[in-house]
């Protein structure tokens, strides 16, 4: 019994399965797999210790200066989930979040153990099982990512990782810096010689604006300010497909999308 609802944990005779999404505007179009592990065996532990801990999260701002932006090469394929695991408890200890709850620290640990380390799914009729980093797909993968990569922002990135001038979204960083080109371009270089940590890459402005996500950067003067001007960015690849509000998809889909 917590907070008067009583939680069930069910099992239900399937696993996650995955695909490839390729990612047709990076060089040789590598595939982004995602795991489909929606209503599957650990689906209902993940949604549980998700309410537990989406509140630790920290939030980032941003500012202008130099306009430049990192990239994350396969996060989450690469996060260690022993380590991101152990630092979500120990944001959880300092939280007290744990404090009002029936659950104790090692509970949640086997918890989340259970949930991230049997990434089994199934592909073309067989059974594999990933052996490292976090499953694209399973509901706990984004908050723990986010939560790994604050802490490795305070730990590895202290010439970038200053308050209002960074700000993360997944694996895309913008930063405000003074460095130029060739130092942020070294800069990255040392952070990827760093062993066992992700891998980045980076971008700088070129005639004071940068595209970041969907949006395009461009700082202007006006009556001596620098002022940040953001607009709609489109790739070089963009699909224009539109979903059938009429199709068979989720009322989750069609909330987040716009009715013609």
């Amino acid at each position: 019994m917590l907070n008067q609802n009583t939680y069930y944990l069910t099992s239900i005779d399937d696993l996650p399965k995955i695909c490839g999404q390729p990612k047709l505007h990076k060089i040789d179009i590598p595939m982004r797999i995602v795991t489909f592990s929606r209503d599957t065996i650990t689906s209902p532990i993940s949604q549980f210790i998700f309410r537990i801990i989406k509140r630790i999260k920290n939030n980032i701002k941003r500012r202008d200066e130099h306009l430049a932006s990192l990239d994350i090469q396969d996060l989450y394929a690469n996060i260690p989930v022993s380590k991101a695991i152990d630092i979500t408890l120990k944001r959880l200890d300092e939280s007290k979040k744990l404090d009002n709850l029936l659950f104790t620290k090692t509970d949640v640990k086997e918890l989340l153990i259970l949930a991230l380390k049997n990434s089994y799914f199934q592909f073309n009729g067989k059974f594999y099982k990933q052996k490292t980093g976090l499953l694209m797909g399973n509901t706990l993968s984004p908050i723990l990512a986010d939560i790994y990569m604050d802490e490795y922002q305070k730990q590895h990135l202290h010439e970038v990782n200053i308050p209002n001038k960074i700000w993360q979204y997944v694996d895309d960083i913008l930063i405000i810096t003074k460095m130029n080109k060739p130092q942020l371009d070294k800069y990255v270089y040392g952070l990827n010689k760093i062993r066992g940590t992700n891998k980045f890459s980076s971008e700088f402005e070129q005639n004071d604006q940068i595209n970041y996500l969907d949006t395009m950067l461009t700082k202007t003067i006006i009556n001596n300010e620098i002022i940040l001007k953001i607009r709609w960015f489109r790739k070089d690849t963009p699909a224009d497909r539109l979903l059938n509000y009429e199709s068979s998809h989720g009322k989750s889909i069609k909330n987040n999308i716009v009715e013609i």
